[in-house]
């Protein structure tokens, strides 16, 4: 009995590379190559601002404030947007105001939105005429945004950290709620 090697018969090499060259081709034709389009930053494009407003209510001793809070912020670069805050709190129940400059920096996770996680760091510098010193503070923010096309609500918390403080109170944590406004 004689065996026949289709491998050695150059008739089978060339079937086969055709028959190969065919099932590449089609498999490349209904797979199209899938190019990946970049996310748009939308909101959180280059050159876009934010305006970013909160409020509450803080007690120091036995006095009320009610706390307003704005923070202008300008994108340079796809998620990334040096800010400004301003804080102010009134006095609802006698005592004096306060006020403070943050200046800072916060990076927004675009890409998964319609919830968009961020984290920042800032600087502070409080006015005061209570009988607490002005102070100086650094911090960093974290939470998330839900995206509602130009309009954000967001919630997150916000560690202050007094500079030069060795007691009891140096550092605070609050929840911060956020409505943001892009324009």
């Amino acid at each position: 009995m004689r065996v026949v090697s289709l491998i050695a018969s150059p008739i089978a090499v060339r079937s086969l590379c055709a028959v190969l060259c065919l099932l590449l081709t089609s498999a490349l034709q209904a797979t199209p190559p899938q190019v990946e389009r970049p996310v748009d930053p939308g909101p959180f494009a280059t050159g876009r601002s934010q305006l970013l407003l909160g409020g509450g209510s803080a007690r120091v001793g036995s006095d009320t404030y009610l706390a307003l809070q704005g923070r202008y912020g300008y994108f340079v670069a796809p998620g990334l947007a040096t800010q400004l805050g301003l804080e102010a709190w009134l006095p609802l129940t006698g005592g004096q105001g306060l006020t403070t400059l943050a200046p800072g920096v916060s990076y927004y996770l675009y890409h998964t939105r319609p919830l968009v996680p961020y984290a920042g760091v800032f600087y502070q510098h409080t006015f005061t005429r209570l009988e607490l010193e002005s102070y100086d503070a650094y911090g960093g923010r974290i939470g998330a945004l839900w995206q509602s096309s130009s309009l954000l609500v967001g919630l997150g918390a916000r560690l202050t950290r007094a500079f030069g403080c060795t007691g009891g109170g140096c550092q605070l944590i609050e929840p911060e709620l956020t409505l943001l406004l892009s324009f």
